[in-house]
């Protein structure tokens, strides 16, 4: 760069002082405005490397350039020429400076394995007042001990079921009579105590057990959910049971479309928490980018998956959630059969296939999840 600045400074001198006109003469002259003062003062500065130190010595230039033509515009004295010849002898000069100072050197550091060592002659003795040195040893080899990574399992057996609820659609009826829904209450209560009967005109009436269990039945559809129950096929039974009284009782012949949904709780093992970076990891997101959400905690995630099988044909969706601050996660799978049922065995089978989805494949993933996440370096 400075032998250019140099070609182009000498170049434009001359054609100025032989009064060459013309294009050349243009180009050389926008050039020079356009880098030369600024490189001249810039150019070996510790300003930027490359292509941004040569963006600052036009940027120097220009200003360099401009602030000496509103100079001369300010003092009534327009002079360019003058201008020229100063700014080109002394960027010149400058450069020149440079060139004899050569490049900057650093000093050269010399590494200990580079010193020659000199071996003493055999019968050479050490001086009187001075001590033989020291033999030094090799400083023993140590073996690196591989890192013992902390590892986060989780199984089956820490799977808590919280919540089971099946839905079936079937065909509209007319309204329930008066007291059809009430002597199909009184009728089950020996095997389903509900405390809780709430008539809902002729559309239907909901049927409670102090918040654990719950019967909808409507026009078109029946609906069961239990809460924290004691296993899956107990809950299973009582559903069961419960759409054959009402397939049998009110007339509802039809049951399709069954809907089943199952909540549990996973917790890991003893040795620590779930990590809170596993389904971070399944989302594919950064934890530093949480920070960008809240200002005032911890932000939690969780995953949602959906899919579709067949044999029967039916869709799922299962999502995973943090679960309080005991390392747990809550996990919600939903499946729809889109099929008409036989009947009631047929529903049951229908739950018992979603928990099997439940614990052999959902937990699976999961297990896989934390496995990958805890093998990383």
């Amino acid at each position: 760069m400075d032998r250019a600045a140099v070609v182009i400074t000498v170049a434009l001198l001359g054609l100025v002082a032989l009064g060459v006109t013309g294009p050349p003469r243009l180009a050389l002259a926008l050039a020079f405005v356009t880098f030369v003062p600024g490189w001249a003062l810039l150019g070996h500065s510790g300003l930027g490397h490359g292509v941004a130190r040569i963006a600052l010595a036009v940027a120097a230039s220009l200003t360099i350039c401009t602030a000496a033509a509103l100079a001369m515009a300010w003092l009534d004295s327009w002079q360019p020429f003058a201008v020229l010849y100063g700014l080109g002898f002394a960027g010149l000069a400058v450069l020149r400076w440079r060139s004899a100072r050569g490049p900057r050197r650093l000093p050269t550091v010399v590494r200990p394995e580079e010193i020659p060592l000199v071996s003493p002659a055999p019968d050479a003795q050490p001086a009187p007042d001075v001590p033989p040195a020291a033999e030094v040893l090799p400083a023993p080899e140590i073996e690196p001990r591989p890192v013992e990574q902390r590892r986060f399992t989780v199984s089956p057996n820490s799977l808590r079921l919280t919540h089971v609820a099946v839905r079936v659609v079937s065909l509209p009826r007319p309204p329930f009579g008066p007291s059809e829904l009430t002597d199909f209450f009184a009728a089950v209560h020996d095997r389903h105590p509900f405390a809780d009967f709430h008539r809902e005109s002729d559309d239907g009436a909901t049927m409670e057990t102090r918040g654990a269990q719950r019967l909808q039945i409507r026009r078109d559809g029946v609906e069961y959910a239990e809460a924290s129950p004691i296993d899956f096929e107990h809950a299973r039974h009582n559903a069961v049971e419960l759409l054959r009284e009402v397939q049998s009782r009110l007339g509802v012949h039809m049951l399709a479309n069954p809907s089943c949904q199952l909540r549990a709780t996973l917790g890991s093992n003893a040795d620590g928490g779930f990590p809170s970076s596993v389904l971070a990891r399944a989302a594919g997101i950064d934890l530093g980018h949480t920070s960008l959400l809240s200002d005032t905690g911890p932000v939690q995630m969780g995953v949602r998956f959906t899919g579709q099988s067949d044999d029967p044909r039916h869709t799922w969706h299962a999502v995973l959630e943090p679960e309080g601050r005991a390392g747990q996660v809550s996990i919600e799978v939903t499946t729809d059969f889109w099929l008409a049922a036989e009947g009631p065995d047929a529903v049951g089978a229908y739950m018992r296939r979603s928990h099997r989805f439940l614990t052999d494949h959902v937990i699976r993933f999961v297990e896989a999840l934390v496995e990958s996440t805890t093998d990383e370096p």
